[in-house]
């Protein structure tokens, strides 16, 4: 896997937490990267590729983002930080996005429906 060049991101952030594997998408990395840039805070990644075992382990679904790199949690501590990294998703053209108690996922898997929000 080539990784773009990342202002923001170092590749290893987005690595399955259980066997180190990175499968993370090119396009979608610069989706992310741009979303950083707009957003003008920092995005600290909890989750992004996951291998099939992390994912089950996880509760992921077998269509997760994360399965195809296409997907990547961000820790959002507060409301403003929320509306701040959706909003800028949103501009990238991230339409996949997961709203939890304390991060957000933004996903632009290419087999999974697009323009939805959810929350865990």
């Amino acid at each position: 896997m080539i990784f773009p060049d990342l202002k923001f991101f170092q590749p290893g952030e987005f690595s399955c937490k259980c066997c180190g594997a990175n499968n993370m998408q090119p396009t979608f990395l610069w989706k992310i990267e741009q979303a950083r840039e707009l957003a003008a805070i920092p995005f600290s990644v909890n989750s992004g590729y996951r291998c099939p075992k992390h994912n089950k382990d996880e509760g992921g679904k077998p269509s997760s983002d994360h399965l195809s790199g296409r997907g990547a949690d961000i820790k959002a501590a507060t409301g403003r930080e929320k509306f701040l990294i959706v909003n800028a998703a949103l501009n990238t053209g991230i339409t996949r996005i997961g709203v939890g108690e304390n991060f957000i996922h933004l996903g632009d898997g290419q087999n999974n429906p697009k323009r939805v929000l959810w929350t865990y």
